[in-house]
């Protein structure tokens, strides 16, 4: 014997959209969203995340301070 609890929850159904409303309300969104221009600008971005500038810019100090 399996019992399912329901509770009442006025309003639910319209504030939770259905998966077709999520899909297409994605594709909206997307097609707003700004894009990369080529790869090579993602993988610099993506570098300059990784590295950070700080240390871009700390690099040319270490190098003279330690002699070249």
């Amino acid at each position: 014997m399996k019992l399912k609890l329901k509770l009442p929850n006025p309003g639910l159904e319209d504030r939770i959209h259905s998966h077709a409303e999520l899909e297409k309300l994605e594709e909206v969104q997307a097609g707003d969203r700004l894009q990369w221009d080529n790869k090579a600008q993602y993988m610099l971005t993506c570098v300059g995340f990784c590295v950070g500038l700080g240390n871009v810019w700390r690099f040319p100090y270490l190098c003279q301070s330690h002699g070249g």
